[in-house]
């Protein structure tokens, strides 16, 4: 847009005052594309309307050209706004540099045309300035003078940053050697280097950030003081403070819905201090309720809290700011579809334990035999069920397996105590009646167990060879387990050895001499402790037996003719 363009710009604004103002539409229209006018990197003015044709993005090249020309001549820097039918033309010492149409607006702000003059004014009043100054000798010398003065600070503060950053990992390094040595955490003094590389790299990113916030602004104080390079200075500060004002926009927006959050977590936590206080006094006990007994308060209260808190999370969920973004909603899909793949197994365990605790099939304080491990159970969780040994050891359960897996109770049918049983193995010729007494003399010379209800004995199987004894007992503790095991099968060793009976399972690989039956008069003999044992024979007779077995062997060797060498 040359002067030709501005005269004809006055032979409009001429014509159009003596016309109608909608002929005025024919010479300016709005464009799809605006443009900004720059000048040093300064903004002027945007144009939004095409003028005679001219888009945009040509008005405000050809704005530019004139502002340099009228920079270039100019004398006073008088700065005059006149209005037209079509717009408003600002003159710089009659010079003219900026034309804005009625539509040169932002269409969706409320903001008036006049508005927009007025800043594009302004600018140019300051263009203007900053142009004079940059050839003002004394103002680059101040501006120098400043740089200067801003470079010796920005040392003096640098050097103060190293300096505390040292000063400062010395004392928070030991601070927390004091916590360790003081406090039950003496274990992670083994892993001191590693806390002091973490503090180290921790302080040492605090200070960088520090350094580049300090350098940032020293470099828009310098930038400041030079007309060239002013308008960068002012459009770093501009969006320090363009983002200051964002960020502190968002947090004045979000307080109503953090409010809201926090009203809804104070409702959820009163909710579950009441429920578990309720929950709490019906496990002592102090309350009782026909639909939930106390060994099941303490998984309850759990669940209940568990259901408390995911319903107080999703009415806050909407009120926490940023959820209604895309990125937050994108993050939340994500980790519920990592949630749903990675917890399948999870889920399936805690319904086990769910089913488990609820079916009162086994409890706390049972004795019982899952698989191959057999113990009291110490606890019952969501994921497993933790059983403690006779023998000082610790079993975690997962309670699928529970679920899955054969369950003995040694606890549930007994009056009192933990129900043990223990068998044994003997030959035919041994009297039944006998064996009953024996094992049941055994079970009550044994400290631990109870005589109510009293042992019994109970033959289970009646092999080729032997019959299969089975005798049941009472434990008054099961903890003590392993003790009394011990102890009744050490008295039932001594009780057979006092009978005369091997505690043996004969088996034959040809018929014997004679049947193994027992003689009527044998059927029930009485329990004694002077018949020798057959398998603890005192040393006469076993050196008596021996000399009649040689003698024996000699008589059937010799009735065969066959004679000892050197005879």
């Amino acid at each position: 847009m040359n002067y030709a363009v501005i005269l004809l710009l006055l032979f409009i604004t001429t014509t159009a005052r003596t016309q109608d103002t909608s002929g005025v539409n024919d010479y300016v229209t709005l464009a799809s594309q605006p443009a900004d006018v720059l000048v040093d990197g300064r903004f002027v003015v945007r144009y939004y309307a095409s003028l005679l044709d001219s888009p945009p993005s040509q008005r405000a090249e050809a704005t530019t050209r004139r502002i340099a020309y009228a920079l270039d001549h100019m004398k006073d820097g008088k700065i005059v706004v006149s209005k037209s039918e079509v717009g408003y033309a600002i003159m710089l010492d009659e010079s003219p540099t900026v034309f804005v149409t009625a539509l040169d607006k932002d269409p969706l702000s409320p903001e008036p045309i006049e508005s927009v003059v007025e800043q594009s004014r302004t600018a140019i009043e300051t263009v203007a300035k900053e142009y004079r100054e940059a050839r003002s000798l004394p103002d680059i010398i101040r501006g120098i003078a400043v740089t200067i003065i801003a470079t010796a600070l920005l040392y003096v503060l640098l050097r103060l940053l190293l300096y505390g950053r040292r000063k400062a990992l010395n004392v928070v390094i030991k601070y927390v050697e004091s916590i360790i040595q003081q406090t039950k955490l003496r274990s992670l003094a083994t892993g001191s280097r590693l806390i002091n590389v973490t503090l180290s790299r921790t302080i040492s990113i605090a200070v960088i950030a520090c350094i580049a916030i300090v350098c940032y602004f020293y470099l828009s104080a310098v930038f400041e003081q030079f007309p060239i390079t002013r308008s960068y200075g002012a459009q770093m500060l501009r969006i320090v403070s363009d983002t200051a004002y964002m960020v502190l926009r968002s947090v004045i927006q979000s307080v109503p819905g953090l409010l809201m959050v926090a009203v809804i977590l104070v409702v959820a936590m009163y909710i579950n201090r009441g429920i578990n206080a309720l929950l709490d006094r019906i496990e002592s006990g102090v309350v009782r309720v026909a639909i939930l007994d106390k060994e099941l308060a303490a998984p309850t209260r759990r669940i209940a809290s568990i259901a408390v808190w995911i319903f107080a999370l999703a009415l806050a969920y909407p009120y926490i700011p940023g959820s209604s973004t895309d990125a937050f909603k994108g993050v939340s899909v994500v980790v519920g579809f990592m949630l749903s793949l990675g917890a399948a197994g999870a889920v399936g365990q805690v319904a086990s334990g769910l089913m488990i605790m609820y079916s009162k099939k086994i409890k706390i304080g049972d004795w019982v035999t899952i698989g191959e491990h057999t113990g009291t159970i110490e606890s019952i969780g969501f994921a497993a069920t933790r059983l403690a040994t006779s023998f000082m050891e610790e079993v975690l359960i997962p309670n699928g397996t529970v679920m899955t897996t054969t369950v003995v109770n040694h606890t549930r049918l007994a009056e009192s105590g933990t129900m043990y049983s223990t068998s044994i193995t003997i030959g035919y010729d041994a009297p039944w009646r006998l064996i009953r007494k024996m094992m049941i003399s055994a079970a009550a010379k044994t400290d631990g167990i109870s005589a109510a209800p009293a042992p019994y004995v109970t033959q289970t199987t009646l092999s080729d060879f032997y019959v299969e004894y089975r005798l049941t007992v009472n434990m008054e503790d099961p903890n003590r387990r392993r003790d009394v095991v011990d102890a009744l099968h050490a008295a039932i060793q001594d009780t057979f050895n006092e009978n005369g009976v091997q505690i043996m399972s004969p088996h034959y690989l040809s018929d014997p001499d004679k049947p193994k039956i027992i003689d009527k008069k044998m059927w029930d003999p009485p329990l004694t402790s002077d018949q020798p044992t057959m398998g603890h024979q005192s040393l006469p007779r076993r050196l008596e037996r021996l000399q009649r077995v040689r003698k024996d062997e000699k008589a059937e060797e010799a009735g065969n003719g066959i004679t000892a060498p050197g005879t």
